[in-house]
């Protein structure tokens, strides 16, 4: 507590005058004895005792009122045990601090969240700051930046600054907006500093800092300055928001149609009625659906559509229900379509195992008729690699079906493939130490083949379907299409080690073995079966599971040398070209038509094109100039699914981020200026001081007058 006219304490000394005032009328007392003294003298001792007390009390309460006078007279000002120090016309470095995330496009009465946080600001800067005082200035978000970085003297800059931008598209994340507060809030020479973090509070910002449990950020940044958050947000925020689609197959093609499922995420806290859903497909509608949104699950939104036109197609699943945030309504796709997929099988058709396998993959990959699975794929089978060029794309995906033994230039061919980011999937053979030899010329680490095990038809080996760990076995179904079904005579024993960079077990059979493996080399990828693919040592061509197990694998690994081409904003992705565009630069546009010229670069053999970091939602194009004027491409972005969960945190968690209550919560900004005032300078308790003392005076007239009349 410190006083505002500390030079009035000295009048304390008057509490003494009403203890001084009952000293003095007691010594003047002096006892007359009279004629009835004796009959009053046994009710004068009862009495003595208690009229000493009452007095006493009385003097106390009125020295306690001359105290409560002279207290407020001296104006004490009661501070904060965690108030910055300095002088309070110390200047004072202030980092203002935008939330831009999606979340802040929240609209209602007509005006954003972001729209209200930067009104706040502007009222930050107008009546808590005065000349002298320095601002920085901030976008925060999982990609916070800064506006303003170095101090700044120039107050109504910073205003017509702040007023310039507009929200964004990225997550939240409050740990990343300490960081980068504490990096404005430092450099700063001023004695007083503080963080105004002008927020929606929202809850899924805080997940990000429970997961790195790193509140040390926050302490040091409370040690910095004094955090004053500012929550801008209502109460209660329903948003339903619908996810960018899923498709059934990783590569897709124009010879069969493909499935599309798109999640609708319900945070309203009730269930919602069917709403229509939309799917456009290069701009123009190609179906509908209306879906209900529950509480307690997502949604989804089902459709199937061939595409038949190659090269890259672009469209979105629209939710038609507005909202406050009509941001994640909209759900943006890209897709490579190719005509084909170009598989090449590598076997022996002339050894009795070998020449089973590759007739069973061969037929599994280009069966009869489209219905069956068939269309889009064209294979190519060959008894050995050889002379045969490889590299990604040049065949899409590789497969080694039962190959006893590979010579050193098949091996030389298949590590080169591999690591420039090709796909293989590899079968072992019955005899020989084929599978063995790829696994030591890719130099898989922890992966090891020590043998072949055989068991009778009766003990035959099984897959474990709760053991399926991987897009290409989900994808087909609950129970992976009866592959559960099928029985094994013959395995290869698959050992794995727990060391960095090695294989994941993606099945496993009924006794917990590995019957299915994923390894990366380089670039590229392999999938490894530990069973054959013919009969007698599997009965797995016969089931019906066959046919789309190896069609969901070639597919996966066909597609590992395509270009990512939905992302989420605030990523980057980068795109191949055709070799011969080295020297052409390339136009990218936003969505919003903001443009920019890139050059491609070359890298392991393969040209590609960075894209720079996707700030809007929506579908980003890709234009050639010079000869490659015809070159079209696009890739699509879209925000991260946590970000259309508008709940709030409470704000007890929030005062407790630093420790100790050491953040100034304020919600809304209606009584910013009061409380940040308080919290600089103090609660001034003058008045209340004064109230006392009325109240005090008038309990001592009413016991005053009721003890006098009594005694």
């Amino acid at each position: 507590m410190t006083f505002l006219n500390p030079g009035l304490l000295y009048a304390l000394g008057a509490a003494a005058v009403p203890l001084l005032l009952h000293l003095i009328r007691q010594r003047r007392r002096r006892v007359i004895r009279w004629a009835a003294w004796r009959f009053l003298a046994q009710s004068q001792q009862r009495l003595r005792r208690r009229l000493r007390i009452e007095q006493i009390l009385l003097a106390a309460l009125r020295a306690l009122i001359v105290c409560a006078i002279a207290l407020a007279f001296a104006r004490p000002v009661i501070r904060s045990p965690n108030a910055m120090a300095g002088a309070s016309r110390e200047p004072i470095h202030a980092v203002i601090a935008l939330d831009d995330s999606m979340s802040m496009r929240w609209m209602a009465d007509g005006t954003t969240d972001f729209q209200r946080a930067q009104a706040a600001a502007d009222r930050i800067i107008t009546r808590l700051l005065r000349p002298g005082d320095t601002v920085s200035a901030a976008l925060l978000s999982d990609h916070p930046r800064a506006l303003i970085r170095q101090p700044s003297h120039d107050l109504q800059a910073a205003r017509a600054r702040i007023r310039s931008v507009t929200a964004g598209y990225n997550a939240t994340d409050y740990e990343a907006a300490a960081e980068l507060c504490r990096t404005l809030a430092a450099p700063s020479p001023a004695g007083r500093k503080e963080v105004f973090l002008l927020t929606d509070t929202q809850a899924s910002g805080l997940r990000q800092t429970r997961k790195t449990d790193r509140s040390g950020v926050w302490q040091a940044l409370a040690k910095t300055a004094r955090i004053v958050w500012i929550d801008i947000g209502d109460a209660t925020r329903p948003n339903v928001a619908i996810a960018p689609p899923t498709f059934s197959r990783d590569l897709i093609t124009g010879a069969a149609p493909v499935r599309l499922i798109s999640r609708i995420g319900n945070y309203t806290g009730a269930a919602q009625p069917a709403t229509r859903v939309r799917l456009e497909v290069d701009g123009a509608p190609v179906g509908a659906a209306d879906i209900a949104a529950p509480v307690e699950r997502p949604a989804e939104a089902a459709f199937t559509h061939l595409f038949d036109t190659q090269g890259t197609r672009t469209g979105a699943v629209v939710l038609d229900r507005p909202d406050g945030l009509m941001a994640d309504n909209t759900a943006w796709f890209a897709v490579r379509v190719q005509a084909t997929i170009r598989a090449l099988v590598i076997g022996s058709t002339e050894s009795a195992g070998g020449a089973g396998a590759v007739l069973y993959v061969a037929t599994a990959l280009a069966p009869v008729s489209v219905a069956e699975g068939g269309g889009g794929i064209i294979v190519r089978v060959l008894p050995e690699i050889g002379s045969q060029p490889l590299a990604p794309g040049q065949p899409d995906a590789l497969v080694l079906a039962a190959v006893p033994r590979y010579s050193d230039r098949d091996l030389n061919s298949l590590t080169s493939y591999v690591r420039a980011g090709g796909g293989v999937m590899v079968m072992p053979a019955t005899s020989g130490n084929g599978l063995a030899q790829v696994i030591r010329a890719l130099r898989i680490p922890g992966l090891e083949c020590t043998g072949v095990s055989t068991a009778p038809l009766r003990n035959a080996f099984s897959l474990d379907p709760a053991s399926f760990d991987h897009p290409a076995l989900r994808a087909m179904g609950a129970g992976g299409a009866g592959l559960s079904d099928a029985r094994f005579t013959i395995r290869a024993r698959m050992a794995v080690r727990d060391t960095a960079g090695a294989p994941r077990v993606i099945a496993r059979f009924s006794d917990g073995a590995p019957a299915i493996l994923e390894a990366v080399c380089g670039r590229g990828r392999l999938i490894v079966f530990a069973f054959t693919a013919a009969p007698p040592g599997s009965d797995l061509p016969l089931k019906p599971a066959f046919v789309p197990l190896i069609h969901q694998c070639i597919a996966y690994l066909a597609s590992l040398h395509a270009d990512q081409r939905m992302i989420d904003t605030g990523a980057a992705t980068v795109v191949s070209l055709p070799i011969g565009a080295a020297q052409s630069p390339f136009r990218i546009t936003a969505p919003s038509g903001d443009a920019a010229t890139v050059r491609p670069t070359l890298r392991d053999a393969a040209l590609l094109l960075p894209c720079p970091i996707a700030q809007d939602t929506g579908i980003y194009r890709i234009a050639g100039t010079g000869p490659f004027q015809g070159h079209r491409d696009a890739y699509a972005a879209n925000p991260k699914a946590r970000e259309s969960d508008l709940r709030k945190a409470p704000p007890a968690e929030i005062r407790n981020l630093a420790g100790s209550d050491r953040i100034l919560y304020v919600h809304g900004d209606a009584q910013l200026t009061a409380t940040v005032r308080e919290a600089r300078e103090g609660r001034e308790i003058s008045a209340t001081l004064l109230t006392l003392a009325l109240i005090l005076m008038a309990l001592e007239i009413g016991i005053a007058g009721r003890w006098t009349k009594r005694t």
